[in-house]
């Protein structure tokens, strides 16, 4: 408590007191009447889940009135009168409760990596977890390097040993503002260009703020994707009520694209103004079973396989425990990417295709050789006798 005197002098006498709620235990128990506990009570270690008795349901919910059976059983759970008074021993250590991290066997590295494979990489930092589990969010700069599949993220220690994880696609999201800049107008109708903060990113909604009262427009928020394709994100009518200017929302599937561009029709009116825009990024979360330490996020491998990893296999009990968040440091270039080494990798796939094309080549010429040694042949040979 921190008191601001002023120039005045400090209080004397001054007294505090605090009322603190403690919980309290109503159950039901056959007691022998001896010196012998009749029950035991355990509790802490974080481990547990909260119960579910039917004797819970005799009381009411919060704001909720009973009548009847139910509301006399409740007052007489809530009577201290009603109920015996239990007594509490000393406070002892459990010899049987396991302290050891939940995700304990799962906590070793696995095959090495070649980081060289890798174009991008961002230092992460692990900290002690009860469970040994963290949990990393990873950012819209390491999905726009990263597959669309994400099947080239890898964690990796600084032995290049990978670590296990449990991956969720669409588990974040996150908003972004986004760069808008003048309408180019063209066929009485006006479009804008949405800057994204980093691409290739994944997308499910964009938000606009306008001072405009009032307008109802045809219009069409359209995507190219990674494959230069255009796609319609939405479609419809962008509507603003008369009354208090509100931001107007354009939600749609989730989707990756390289760049956004909005189209409105205006008719004879003048372009609307947008003083703001904003997106709502999908990102990945990436739950980490690995001990505390300093690791490393590589992306950035076209060719590269998914992982796989056992701790998929038991996806309930790592979503059930509790989680420490990495650090997330900087990130940037890979100092280990080697597109010579890149090459070397992946002119193991031109072999069958050169084999092919040898063999092709080879039938070809043998071909071409039978043909004309045939057509020789047959012009040497006289006309049968008539």
């Amino acid at each position: 408590m921190e008191i601001v005197d002023g120039d005045s002098a400090p209080l004397d006498g001054l007294a505090f007191a605090a009322v603190v709620r403690q919980p309290s235990l109503v159950f039901s128990l056959a007691t022998g009447g001896g010196e012998e506990p009749a029950a035991m009570l355990y509790f802490g270690g974080g481990r547990a889940y909260a119960p579910r008795y039917d004797l819970a349901g005799l009381l009411p919910a919060s704001g909720q009135a009973l009548a009847g059976e139910r509301a006399s059983a409740a007052a007489r759970l809530r009577d201290p009168s009603a109920a015996v008074a239990a007594r509490l021993g000393s406070v002892e250590a459990n010899p049987l409760f396991d302290g050891a991290p939940a995700l304990a066997f799962a906590m070793r590295p696995g095959a090495e990596v070649d980081t060289r494979l890798y174009s991008e990489r961002r230092a992460l930092g692990v900290r002690p977890s009860s469970e040994g589990l963290s949990l990393l969010r990873l950012r819209a700069e390491d999905v726009a390097h990263a597959r669309p599949d994400l099947a080239d993220v890898r964690v990796v220690d600084a032995a290049a040993r990978q670590w296990p994880y449990l991956l969720e696609p669409d588990a974040a999201q996150e908003w972004q503002p986004l760069e808008i800049a003048s309408p180019l107008r063209r066929e009485r109708a006006s479009r804008y260009r949405l800057g994204l903060p980093v691409s290739p990113v994944r997308v499910d909604q964009i938000v606009l703020d306008t001072d405009t009262p009032f307008f109802d427009r045809v219009f069409r928020l359209t995507a190219t994707m990674e494959d230069k394709r255009q796609s319609t994100l939405a479609e419809g009518r962008l509507v603003q009520r008369i009354g208090k200017p509100r931001p107007v929302s354009l939600a749609f599937p989730p989707a990756r694209v390289v760049a956004l561009e909005l189209v409105v029709q205006d008719g004879d009116d003048a372009p609307l103004e947008f003083r703001a825009a904003r997106a709502r990024l999908v990102l990945p979360e990436l739950f980490l079973a690995a001990p505390a330490g300093d690791y490393f996020l590589l992306v950035g491998d076209p060719k590269a396989s998914a992982p796989s990893y056992e701790l998929t296999r038991v996806r309930d009990v790592v979503l059930a425990v509790t989680s420490a968040p990495v650090e997330a440091k900087a990130s940037g270039p890979n100092p280990d990417y080697s597109r010579a080494r890149l090459a070397i990798e992946r002119r193991g796939d031109l072999v069958p295709q050169v084999l092919l094309w040898s063999v092709l080549v080879a039938a070809v010429v043998v071909l071409t050789a039978l043909t004309l040694r045939l057509a020789r042949t047959g012009g040497d040979t006289p006309p049968p006798p008539v």
